[in-house]
């Protein structure tokens, strides 16, 4: 389980029976370590204390020798031994130290066998440090002429004031290490400064750990390790949700959880939520206070002898008595740590005499934290009833457990949420301790006892992680957006399978917690993947099985390493056993097709043979003999899953594993706002372009069912990007998935970044790209947003997301000439021409202008700019319409068509006129807008119009009205008069070349604000073809269709708009 990087260049993989996991190398200084109270004394050269494991003597210095080798480090790595007393035999834990100076997160465990030899090492060592530290050192010098020391507390005030700049900060648990730490790839003297804060007035609570340049005083990084997470009382409990219960008096008890009610310590006719544990023992030694500012244990009067609390608050928080649900769940979970060998003598703070502080009612948050001290619980607000219940208690509790006796860090990355696992699994246990008092079982559902709406609800789920929204199943759903809490997923569905799929053979929660609890103390180390916590897990069987009287005794280590093997294995996480044959392959995605990967366990066996049974029909398919064979498939097309059955076989053994593998898209789904304001109009690449689309919900669209585009793996390729608009800036960037791995996070798989104003043409070039790939059939994603969305797994807030196919070719086929046609039909007893466009192999980006004239003149007259067009003519007579189609570089392609029109019709000059004689209120700007403003049209002028009168053609639609939708016309005047004007709006739905009156669609005679929005929907039965929109501004009285503004009317102006139904 460990990686050692030589340097950020280059990375080695030392693989010992296992993949190695991740190192980094860098340097270090000379400042005095100052070890964890915890840990055993800095054990180096001469002064190293021999200790025997088996036959073998051995010290740290000469371990630390034997560790260098096995990674192949250039020279010998420093380590101290910081082994606790609670760690395996078989186990060593090793912090690296540079010049006597710890190296952070910097800690190797390793596995022994009985003879001494390293079987396994778990953790992050970093080599050639010297280089690094000399270069910083080298900074250093140069700093320090220039500046004056740093004092730690100013840089922590300056970062405090930063977060909250009023009120004041009360800070406790300061703590201050020197280390060698690397941040960005790079070895730097670093100070650690660790303290607890809190802002009343904010409700902030913060753990943080900075890491400062010991030169320059700068933050390098930041990280919160805050995690949120006698006599026998009586009273109340529960919430709205659960209903309300009560703890019963019981009279005398021992502990909480077999009494099934709280414990107080009686003094006369008072009560204390606290115990005073017997000498020697650490049990029941819990201290629950009330709210923020406590001090002492909670106490209140009992004058009976059922020491019985009242303290009805389901008014305010929702809960009848949340101090006594905190001190029962309280009592339950820390008491449960008796259970296991690893905390059965000091109890899970692992300090006899150290209470658990528990402050409830800490404020009306949705968060319960440990902050280092105590446990705070919060008394929730939207989604939570005071976060009081068991599993929340053992939750955080957990966390207190893993700082004493796991070297696990606990801040982020997958680390983090191995930690919120464990957590998660404790509150778990301790649900089902209390559920077992009446024969019951535990629900598999995080806080779903106090999480709102419903019981039916939780924070989160064990059986299916995904559940909550947020969490993943497998490391295979992983993406950068889940972090924290939702990282625990994995684990979490482990567990859950390891446990019930062995209930009826005697597993339990509890049963469970104590083998992970084994492993977190003996060999899960700072920097752990999910691999190689799980790997410590099955490592730690032996161990485990050897404190554990819980456990039925015909679970001996080989088979508990089985079941976590296979518990493992269906959440994708794939480990192995030495001395088991275990059958296991695990598959990764390659375009259509599948890999499978074997990642069996040989154990003792010589010379297995592996049969695949590849759809579980009873046939071997496929033989092979290596761990190192791979089966490549491609299912059946349109197959939705497929059932794989591997065989192990040995000369005196064999087992099975069968596997279903969902062969659904797991591509991650993105998503954009979906609002119709900005999504991507069209994208074409390399002269193949999609059909012209509108906004999708959810700002997602997926046309990978459309026929592929082409990318060219080995040249430039054209692309061409749209917007909706041409108003904003926005971002563009492309993906595309070139290993056919089933993401877009691969070095090489951003294609394009760049912003634009409307429409972009730009080129994507591979040239000396890998052509293994030719013939393949991948996906390609294009983001648009106008705000700062940049990844493939994201959201795009003002913008939008597609998804295409392409197939990889390493020249693209070349585009043939294009062919400019079209077709025509007159409308009856009319001078209206419909016109159809029939060209074929259309470059992507070209643009169209159809022109008229009459042949007795001679220059043509555009009419419409749109693929197709109809146009009325307005009288007879013989014409020529010509289609030009202008290509992206300029090229143009024009055809030419001989019309004659006999049948005279109604004419644009046949509406009636109007118009104004006065400037002064004008119109400045029009807007027509289907699901995306401006969508249809847009028109501005700076001035009013000569004899307020314009007329605008259909050059500037940018596309038709849709019959059985609504639409918005929007209208902007200015100039005197607007804070009094009135306004008109007609269409001519019948196209009569009149404005009757069921065709005003907008009239009124009060004052409107500066933009007036018309809502109009048109009718499903309305006439296609172009028509008339008249609009008018009028100062002082009520416009009519057909008037011209006098002196008298005040100012106006009007404005004609000819426009396409369709």
């Amino acid at each position: 389980m460990l990686l050692l990087k030589k340097n950020i260049k280059n990375t080695y993989k030392f693989c010992k029976l296992i993949p190695l996991m991740g190192l980094v190398l860098t340097s270090a200084a000379t400042f005095s370590a100052t070890p964890l109270s915890r840990l055993s004394p800095v054990v180096s050269g001469e002064q190293a204390g021999k200790e025997t494991y088996g036959d073998v003597s051995w010290s740290a210095s000469s371990l630390a020798q034997r560790v260098s080798d096995y990674l192949g480090a250039r020279a010998m790595v420093s380590f101290r031994d910081v082994t606790s007393d609670v760690v395996a035999p078989d186990f060593r834990q090793l912090q690296q130290t540079y010049q006597g100076v710890d190296v952070a997160d910097s800690v190797v465990a390793v596995y022994l066998d009985k003879t001494g030899k390293i079987i396994r090492l778990y953790g992050t060592v970093y080599d050639d440090l010297d280089a690094d530290l000399a270069l910083h050192n080298q900074h250093a010098a140069q700093w320090a002429e220039v500046s004056v020391p740093f004092e730690p507390h100013d840089i922590v005030e300056n970062y405090l004031q930063n977060l909250a700049a009023e009120g004041d900060w009360a800070i406790s648990q300061w703590a201050q290490q020197s280390l060698i730490s690397i941040i960005a790839g790079q070895a730097r003297q670093v100070f650690r400064l660790s303290f607890y804060a809190e802002h009343q007035d904010t409700g902030k609570y913060l753990r943080p750990q900075l890491l400062i340049d010991a030169f320059s005083g700068e933050i390098l990084a930041v990280q919160d390790s805050l995690h949120y997470g006698s006599q026998a009382g009586s009273g109340p409990g529960g919430n709205l949700m659960t209903g309300p219960q009560q703890y019963p008096w019981v009279g005398q008890a021992i502990d909480a959880l077999s009494a099934g009610t709280f414990l107080v310590t009686r003094s006369g006719t008072d009560c204390t939520l606290g115990i005073a544990p017997e000498d020697g023992s650490w049990q029941n030694n819990v201290q629950v206070l009330n709210g923020t500012d406590a001090s002492t244990a909670f106490r209140y009067p009992c004058p009976d002898e059922q020491a019985r609390h009242e303290q009805d608050l389901s008014n305010q928080t929702g809960a009848y008595s949340p101090l006594n649900d905190a001190s029962y769940s309280a009592q339950v979970a820390f008491n449960l740590y008796a259970n296991f060998a690893i905390t059965r003598a000091k109890g899970p703070l692992n300090e006899i005499g150290r209470p658990l502080i528990v402050k409830a009612r800490y404020g009306y948050v949705d968060n319960a934290f440990w902050n280092g001290e105590f446990i705070a619980l919060g008394d929730g607000a939207r989604y939570f009833y005071p976060k009081v219940a068991p599993d929340t208690l053992g939750h955080e509790l957990a966390h207190a457990v893993l700082e004493h006796y796991s070297l696990l860090s606990q801040g982020g990355g997958t680390s983090m949420g191995i930690a919120e696992s464990f957590a998660d699994i404790a509150g778990e246990a301790t649900e089902y301790a209390i559920a077992q008092q009446s024969f019951q079982q535990n629900d598999w559902r995080y806080a779903a006892a106090t999480f709102k709406p419903t019981l039916a609800d939780a924070a989160r789920y064990f059986e299916q992680p995904s559940l909550d929204g947020k969490s993943i199943d497998t490391p295979k759903d992983r993406h950068y957006q889940v972090t924290g809490h939702h990282l625990a997923g994995p684990f979490n569905r482990a567990f859950f399978h390891l446990v019930t799929d062995n209930a009826a053979r005697g597993w339990t929660p509890l049963i469970g917690f104590d083998l992970w609890l084994t492993a977190a103390a003996n060999c899960w180390v700072p920097i752990m993947q999910y691999e190689s916590a799980a790997q410590c897990i099955v490592d730690s069987a032996a161990t485990f099985r050897a404190h554990n009287s819980a456990l039925p005794s015909d679970w001996n280590a080989e088979a508990i390493r089985y079941a976590v093997i296979r518990a493992f294995a269906k959440v994708d996480i794939m480990t192995t056993s030495d001395t088991e044959l275990v059958a296991l392959f695990d598959y990764k995605r390659v375009f259509d097709g599948l890999q499978l990967r074997n990642t069996s366990s040989v154990g003792t066996s010589t010379s297995p043979v592996y049969d695949w049974d590849l759809g579980d029909d009873g046939s071997i398919d496929q033989v092979t003999q290596r761990l190192a064979d791979t089966v490549d498939i491609l299912p059946a097309a349109g197959a939705d899953r497929l059932v794989v059955r591997l065989r192990a076989q040995a000369p005196s053994q064999q087992d099975d594993f069968l596997r279903e593998i969902d062969l659904a898209s797991d591509y991650c789904i993105p998503s954009g706002s979906g609002d119709g304001a900005d999504y991507i109009r069209q994208v074409s690449l390399n002269g193949m372009a999609m059909a012209a689309s509108e906004t999708e919900p959810g700002g997602y669209a997926d046309y990978t069912a459309e026929p592929p585009l082409t990318l060219n793996l080995a040249g430039e390729n054209s692309i061409i990007l749209t917007p909706n608009d041409d108003l904003y800036f926005r971002r563009w960037m492309v993906f595309a998935d070139l290993n056919g791995d089933h993401d877009f996070s691969d070095p090489g798989e951003t294609l394009l970044e760049t912003r634009s104003q409307g429409a972009i043409t730009g080129a994507i070039d591979l040239t000396g790209g890998s052509p293994a790939n030719k013939g393949q059939t991948t996906r390609l994603r294009v983001l648009m947003d106008w705000a700062s969305a940049s990844r493939p797994c994201g959201r795009a807030s003002m913008g939008e997301y597609e998804d295409y196919r392409v197939t990889l070719v390493t020249q693209p086929d070349p585009m043939p000439e294009p062919m400019v046609a079209f077709s025509y039909g007159v409308v009856a007893d009319s001078t209206v021409v419909q016109f159809e466009n029939r060209s074929e192999s259309v470059p992507a980006g070209a643009t169209w202008s159809w022109q008229y004239r009459h042949l007795d003149q001679a220059r043509y007259t555009e009419f419409a700019a749109t693929h197709g067009a109809r146009f009325d003519f307005g009288q007879a007579g013989d014409y020529s319409v010509q289609l030009i189609l202008t290509t992206p570089l300029g090229s143009e392609y024009p055809v030419q068509e001989r019309i004659s029109l006999t049948a005279d019709g109604p004419a644009d000059h046949d509406y009636c006129a109007a118009g104004s004689v006065v400037d002064g209120l004008y119109i400045r700007k029009v807007g027509i807008h289907h699901k995306g403003l401006w969508n249809i049209l847009i028109n501005s002028s700076a001035v009013g119009a000569e004899q307020g009168y314009t007329l605008y053609g259909s050059e500037l639609l940018k596309q038709a009205l849709p019959r059985g939708e609504t639409i918005w016309i929007s209208v902007t005047a200015v100039g005197s008069a607007t804070s009094s004007k009135k306004i008109g709006a007609w269409l001519d739905l019948n196209q009569n070349h009149r404005f009757d009156i069921d065709e005003n669609i907008y009239l009124t005679g009060g004052n409107n604000p500066a933009t007036t929005w018309i809502e109009v929907a048109l009718p499903v039965d309305a006439p296609t073809g172009p028509t008339r929109l008249r609009l008018i501004v009028k100062s002082d009285a009520v416009p009519d269709a057909c008037e011209l503004i006098s002196l008298d009317q005040g100012s106006g102006e009007v404005e004609d708009y000819i426009v396409i139904i369709e």
